[in-house]
């Protein structure tokens, strides 16, 4: 038990490893009309007796083993609905694994698996995690659930579409890869192991009894190009010595188009089974299925359906790289085509071949095999060699078909591993001379010409005309046609005399076959079309094909393009076109306008590459219009913020119109007309703004400049003002003066002009907030000071009372002394000493406040030397005394001096023009005089005051 789990998880190891070793297969795409054709589906079946596999149908079988020895359709192999059906998906790196009875084999199989990326489905046998379940009831291991005459089918129903047409042939094809895994206990045929593959047409109702393709093969049937394993071969639990497989296989089935038509239900049955006495397996795995070339190397043999022993018969090879990779060694091993049923000679015999057409280095070598090298094969890369062979005359008929169904493909991809993949079975069916007939074929019934969009209808016929070398009826004979132009199809056919005929059916002698073609052409084309009856037991082997040639003509319709003025449309005027064709348009949208992308009108939808618009396939007359929508640009408003801009917003302008902005300058501000930004320029209307016309989004960008004022100061010219000349001074700003009077001066507070009052700081003057131009004028006042007059009482004084008087004035004071005094010459107080005219003194200049005071004498006369002096020239306290000259003899002047004084008198002797004069203050004593001429003194002389 412990080596069975080992085993088990050995090869759930290897199913499970990652990676992608095969580049032609790491990027294998999703196969035409099947669902999962490549069975990469998600897909966990461990631990369940059934998980479904997504897009497939699974049906389980007993298998009675009653049939017919050669069935032709899995209605006559007998099965019964009773069984679970028994399938899995197995898991790995491409073609890394090996079936799980054939592991550790020696010499190692040929066969690995997963046959194309990552996932095959496997039918007829489950994984080997608890329960698993197999067919046959041998002793596969005690872990096992056992079903005997187990048998299991994968189906799945497609629709066909016209991209599922192959353009190398013009035919629809089924095709996939296949790999049966046998034993060979050597039952009876049918009873063995087996697979088949059916092809069903669900539309036409050829399934059933009657299925368009049907393939049987059994554990050791001949033919099929089994390989054996040699005793003791695979090391795991339930390996038998009698295993059988093969490479893997391709099928490809194409049976004309007068079995699948576009929009047919085609069905793919593939089943496998274990023996019906139940201790034998049977299985296989299956991927690719679509109706396109599976990825890999691809190989298909043509040949006849049916031919006489003694007869060569031809069979054509295509080999082809559906890979994204080069391939290289590119090998197809062509096997002599063998009997059904053994026979004497045991195969065909050589005759020629052709040296294949593409590869680096193609030739053949060999007779048998024929071993056709290709070299290297790039991606895509196709090509074609024929090898003709002859049918033993000794063959009765009953030993066929002949089967070419043993001529594998193989090469070595850049990376990874490649198996060999054989090619479908091509069968030929024997018939004997006395059967040929005498197939003619004939295409006259069908037009040669046709119009897209008219439906077309036409006939072909196939007759079997009997003559003297051809008497038999025509072997499973087809009347089709192949490579009919696109919306065409074989629709049916009748027999005369007979009525309805179904193919491939016999044609009896005498008899015609017609089939009516017919629909509605849909492209445009001259195509060769072939009218085939596909029977080569025929007489004359050049009747029973003929080409026609079917040209299909445009229906012409007219487009008309319009719009809405705002573009240019070259060609502006109605256009005549064939059906299924289309128009182009160019279409350049007017400067400042950008084209839609919607095109409207009654046209199909087309599409615009560049400004070229090309509309959808036409099939009517139609219109087509076309719209531009004018430009839209985005105008942005900006400034140095002195300024009110409205609107100051982003604003959206057509392409050629302008905007208005509104501009107003703040208070104190002028509103420059330059305007900065990107638009293009404009012009003012008062203080509006209007761009240019706008070919693009830009800006507009405002400045305004603050007023600037002229600020004149003046003076009286008493001071010095500094600056002194004319100052700029911007709104709302102030200026600032120095004002320094001059000496002497004081300077006035108050301040002059039209400018708004400022203020004073110490003699700096600054003006208010300067709103226009204006004046400042400074003054200052000379310095004035107070003469305070005063007396003794004796004398009037006039003006009387303290005299304001400039700085360097003097001051008047008229003193008229009261009767009886009479004025004192001398003055006292503070101010600078001045002087008399008369009784009006003058002070000296005045520099500060200061006062004068005045006094009178009493008029008392003096005596001189005793005598009372009244005369008026002389001047007792404080006035003259004249003194004239002496008489003295002599010459010269006469000089005075006093030469003695009592008392608290003063005397004085002073000079006027020619006379001496005397004076003498004081309120009591005297003076002595004495006069000297020529050196003699005069006698001495007194003057006493009266006090």
């Amino acid at each position: 038990m412990d080596i069975v789990r080992n085993q088990r998880s050995s090869w759930k190891k290897r199913f499970l490893v990652s990676g992608c070793l095969l580049q032609l297969f790491c990027a294998y795409p999703s196969y035409a009309g099947f669902v999962n054709g490549g069975f990469e589906s998600p897909y966990t079946p461990d631990n369940t007796s059934f998980s479904p596999i997504t897009g497939w149908t699974q049906t389980g079988y007993h298998f009675p083993g009653t049939g017919p020895s050669l069935p032709t359709n899995i209605s006559s192999i007998g099965l019964t609905v009773n069984a679970t059906p028994i399938s899995d998906i197995i898991i790995g790196t491409t073609q890394t694994l090996y079936d799980y009875f054939l592991f550790g084999a020696n010499p190692t199989p040929t066969q690995t698996v997963p046959i194309i990326a990552s996932q095959s489905a496997m039918i007829n046998l489950r994984s080997i995690d608890t329960p698993l379940t197999k067919s046959g009831t041998g002793n596969p291991g005690s872990s096992w659930t056992k079903i005997a005459a187990q048998a299991t089918a994968l189906s799945q129903q497609v629709t066909i579409q016209p991209s599922d047409l192959d353009p190398t042939d013009g035919k629809y094809h089924i095709r996939f890869i296949a790999a049966p895994v046998v034993e060979n206990p050597t039952h009876a045929a049918n009873q063995q192991p087996f697979v088949a593959f059916q092809v069903n047409n669900i539309t036409t109702g050829r399934t059933g009894t009657n299925p368009l393709f049907f393939q049987w093969n059994y554990g050791g049937q001949p033919g099929v190009p089994w390989s054996s394993l040699s005793a003791g071969a695979g090391t795991n639990p339930g390996s038998s010595t009698d295993y059988q497989y093969t490479v893997l296989q391709a099928f490809d089935i194409a049976p004309g188009n007068a079995f699948i038509h576009v929009g047919d239900t085609i069905e793919l049955v593939a089943l496998a089974s274990g023996c019906s006495p139940g201790g034998h397996d049977g299985h296989m795995y299956l991927d690719g299925a679509s109706t396109s070339i599976p990825y890999g190397l691809w190989v298909v043999a043509n040949g006849p359906i049916s031919s006489t022993p003694g007869n060569n018969v031809t069979y054509t090879y295509t080999y082809t790289n559906t890979s994204i990779g080069t391939i290289n060694n590119v090998q197809v091993v062509a096997n002599l085509p063998l009997p059904q049923t053994p026979a004497t000679p045991t195969s065909t015999t050589y005759v020629s071949n052709t040296t294949p057409t593409v590869g680096t280095s193609p030739s053949c070598a060999g007779t048998g095999p024929v071993t056709c090298n290709m070299g290297t094969l790039t991606s895509g890369q196709s090509g074609t060699f024929q090898l003709t062979v002859n049918i033993p005359s000794a063959w009765a008929t009953t030993v066929g078909p002949v089967n070419n169904g043993n001529y594998p493909i193989s090469g070595t991809p850049v990376s990874g591993t490649l198996s060999p993949l054989l090619g479908p079975l091509v069968q030929t069916t024997l018939v004997a001379p006395s059967g040929l007939s005498n197939l003619v074929v004939n295409a006259s019934g069908l037009p040669t010409t046709g119009t897209v969009g008219t439906p077309y209808t036409g006939t072909f016929t196939c007759a079997n005309t009997p003559t003297s070398s051809a008497t038999g009826d025509a072997p499973s004979a087809t009347c089709d046609i192949t490579n009919l132009p696109a919306g065409l199809s074989e629709t049916g056919c009748t027999i005369t005399p007979s009525g309805a005929w179904v193919e491939p059916t016999t044609i009896p002698s005498g008899q015609t076959v017609t089939c009516t073609v017919a629909g509605t052409p849909t492209t445009v084309g001259a195509p060769t079309s072939t009218v085939s009856s596909n029977a080569t037991n025929n007489s004359n082997s050049t009747t029973n094909s003929t080409n026609v040639t079917i040209s299909i003509a445009s229906a012409q319709y007219t487009v008309t393009p319009g719009g809405d003025s705002n573009e240019n449309i070259s060609p502006s005027t109605p256009q005549t076109v064939n059906s299924g064709s289309t128009q182009n348009f160019t279409v350049t949208a007017n400067t400042g306008y950008t084209l839609s992308s919607t095109v409207g009108g009654t046209c199909p939808a087309g599409s615009f590459s560049g400004s070229v618009y090309t509309t959808g396939a036409i099939t009517s007359s139609c219109s087509v219009s076309f719209s531009a929508s004018i430009n839209q640009y985005t105008v942005t408003p900006g400034g140095d913020s002195h300024e009110a801009i409205s609107p100051s917003t982003p604003q959206t302008v057509n392409y050629g119109g302008t905007q208005a902005f509104t501009v107003t300058a703040n208070t104190g501000y002028t509103l420059s007309n330059t305007v900065g930004g990107t638009c293009p320029a404009g012009s003012w209307t008062g203080n509006q703004y209007t761009t240019g016309a706008i070919t693009g989004s830009c800006s507009v960008s405002f400045s305004a400049s603050i007023n600037s004022y002229t600020l004149t100061p003046s003076g009286d010219g008493n001071e010095t003002i500094s600056p002194n000349t004319p100052q700029t001074v911007n709104y709302g700003g102030t200026q600032a003066f120095t004002v320094t009077p001059n000496a002497h001066y004081t300077l006035s507070n108050t301040v002059g002009g039209t400018c708004p009052a400022g203020s004073w700081t110490g003699n700096q003057y600054t003006t208010g907030a300067i709103t226009g131009s204006c004046s400042v004028s400074f003054s200052a006042s000379i310095n004035q000071y107070t003469i305070t007059p005063s007396g003794d009482g004796n004398e009037t004084i006039s003006p009387s009372t303290p005299q304001t008087v400039n700085y360097g004035g003097t001051q008047v004071f008229t003193i008229t002394p009261n009767t009886g005094f009479t004025l004192s010459n001398t003055v006292s107080g503070t101010c600078p000493a001045g002087s008399w005219s008369g009784n009006q003194y003058t002070t000296g200049t005045i520099t500060s406040s200061c006062s004068v005071r005045f006094g009178s004498l009493a008029m008392i006369p003096a005596t001189l030397n005793g005598s009372a002096m009244f005369d008026p020239a002389v001047v007792c306290c404080g006035r003259p005394l004249l003194l004239g000259p002496l008489p003295i003899p002599g010459s010269g002047p006469t000089t005075y001096a006093v030469t003695a004084s009592t008392g608290n008198v003063s005397c004085f002797i002073g000079t006027s023009g020619s006379q001496t004069y005397f004076k003498m203050d004081g309120s009591s004593g005297s003076c002595t005089i004495v006069g000297t001429k020529n050196g003699v003194s005069s006698a001495p002389f007194t003057v006493v005051t009266p006090f």
